[in-house]
């Protein structure tokens, strides 16, 4: 599973990702990435290292066999880009929370209205 919400989620996330049920396991080694302790100015290695970060997201998203997508606030940009990189890979989304636009309503997305719904669907689809 790949688990995907804004950066400001990080430690809901992680809670989430520590009690995922077996056979469910994470992807997202963004969660361990500290953005506190990384660069961010242009003239230094903010920018390399904002890449390599952006890179590894992509990758874990499409080595995973489901993205599940969390809705706290208003959804970011990186959020975003990680559907679309699941959608457009084949994998398919759980989106918690309402639709945001047109391709949260593709068939591909299951909306649903809580993590406790999100990991009992990502369970029943591991069963298949």
């Amino acid at each position: 599973m790949y688990l995907a919400a804004t950066l400001r989620h990080r430690n809901k996330i992680r809670q989430l990702r520590d009690s995922l049920p077996a056979p469910l396991h994470s992807t997202s080694r963004w969660l361990d990435l500290d953005p506190l302790t990384r660069p961010s100015c242009q003239f230094d290695a903010g920018i390399a290292l904002n890449r390599h970060a952006a890179r590894l997201c992509l990758e874990d998203v499409r080595r995973s066999k489901a993205l599940i997508a969390m809705e706290f606030s208003r959804r970011s940009t990186g959020l975003s880009v990680e559907i679309g990189c699941a959608l457009a890979a084949g994998i398919p989304v759980i989106y918690v929370g309402e639709p945001s636009c047109s391709f949260d309503m593709l068939p591909e997305v299951t909306l649903v209205p809580n993590v406790d719904s999100a990991i009992e669907t990502a369970l029943t689809w591991a069963g298949n």
